[in-house]
């Protein structure tokens, strides 16, 4: 199925066919497949279906979808991740996100240009780490797009996981 034709399929469908390659690829389990997961991979396949040719490749291109255990892009992570006051900008997301009751595109947006204007820096500086933090690598479907789909619970939890990582990264290149 190319992407002209993934343009024009039903969503349903390509929910299905998506449903069936993680099963097929064993990133879930058959029985892990109900309501909420079926939403969740509608959800996906709406952000991601302009981006793919294939319905494949989100599994290939998106893993960060189904895993928290994902693969860091390194060289993104330490060009953006391992500068001046990253790391701090990045714990200010956390607090920040942490506080917010509603976890939504326009909430996580608000957070983030807030963050910028106070401290008169552009929003990109809060942005890119943010988005290698989550996914892991430095391209993909909108950055508040991808926050709400996750959920608060799993971005605070990513971003942990790379502090964390910073952290291994400062003491072994010393």
């Amino acid at each position: 199925m190319n992407s002209v034709y993934i343009r024009e399929a039903d969503q349903s469908t390509l929910v299905q066919i998506l449903i069936e390659i993680l099963i097929r690829e064993q990133i879930i389990k058959p029985e892990a497949v109900h309501d909420d997961f079926t939403h969740y991979c509608k959800k996906i396949i709406t952000i991601m279906r302009e981006r793919m040719k294939y319905v494949g490749q989100i599994t290939e291109d998106a893993k960060y979808f189904f895993t928290d255990e994902f693969d860091y892009d390194w060289a993104a992570f330490d060009k953006v991740l391992m500068s001046e006051g990253a790391e701090d900008r990045l714990i200010l997301c956390r607090e920040e996100l942490k506080k917010l009751d509603i976890f939504s595109v326009e909430t996580t947006e608000d957070v983030i240009r807030n963050l910028s204007e106070k401290l008169n820096i552009k929003a990109a500086q809060f942005i890119h780490p943010l988005r290698i933090a989550v996914s892991g690598v430095k391209g993909g479907p909108g950055l508040f797009e991808l926050l709400e789909i996750l959920g608060k619970e799993k971005v605070l939890l990513r971003i942990d996981r790379t502090l964390n990582q910073i952290q291994i990264r400062k003491q072994s290149s010393k």
